[in-house]
């Protein structure tokens, strides 16, 4: 994330032994980070995932899906209904899901997810589910 935040990939090619830089926020348009960045890599399919809290307190999702040689980007919170985020994102893969970890401005911990084999996204409040004190 740069200090506009643009959020930036620079990755290692090994067939050219070279080093490359992508600003993937202008090749996607997306709104900018207010929050740092948190990746994600799937195998299958093979794609790179980049999750971040946005301008408007949104998680946002920008990724490059392989299969397509494309960029994407989408926001898990509009797309769910999910409210507002107050801390960055946590990542986590599981076999057929991705997960998205943040707290609130209540300090409620949030649960957004990917199902692959639904092609769905999810969202939960796990504090509430739980009974959990708020996070700090």
């Amino acid at each position: 994330r740069d200090n506009n935040g643009a959020v930036h990939h620079i990755f290692y090619d090994e067939p050219t032994n070279q080093l490359y830089h992508d600003d993937w926020s202008k090749r996607t348009g997306a709104l900018a980070a207010a929050g740092d960045p948190a990746t994600m890599a799937t195998t299958n399919p093979n794609q790179q995932h980049i999750f971040y809290r946005g301008t408007d307190a949104g998680i946002h999702h920008i990724f490059w899906d392989e299969p397509t040689n494309q960029l994407y980007q989408d926001s898990w919170t509009v797309r769910t209904g999910a409210p507002a985020a107050a801390g960055d994102p946590a990542t986590m893969v599981t076999p057929n899901q991705q997960h998205v970890f943040y707290r609130d401005n209540n300090g409620a911990v949030h649960h957004i997810f990917y199902d692959e084999p639904t092609n769905q996204l999810y969202h939960d409040d796990w504090s509430k589910r739980t009974g959990a004190l708020a996070a700090a």
